[in-house]
């Protein structure tokens, strides 16, 4: 559990770096949403909503438990990805 949170601020973190240079509002999850579909748009990067998604499960299940230590492995490389994509977003 313990790695998805972690996992999850990742992703936080790197939406909120970019939302702030940006002056975009950064404060809530609908932030988050609203900024990676601001990226999407940018970008034409339609797989950016599926991986954002995909990083969303680690939130939930840090409170819930509900994804095995194999489907834990599996998504962070999506989740890496995702972050280094939008930790590219930033000047």
């Amino acid at each position: 559990m313990q790695a998805s949170e972690k996992l999850w601020g990742a992703v936080a973190h790197a939406l909120i770096a970019v939302a702030m240079e940006r002056g975009w509002a950064y404060g809530r999850h609908r932030d988050f949403v609203i900024t990676v579909r601001r990226m999407t748009e940018e970008t034409d990067d339609l797989d950016m909503s599926k991986e954002f998604n995909e990083a969303r499960q680690f939130h939930a299940n840090f409170y819930q438990n509900f994804l095995s230590d194999e489907q834990i492995t599996q998504s962070r490389l999506i989740v890496r990805g995702f972050v280094l994509k939008v930790l590219s977003f930033i000047a």
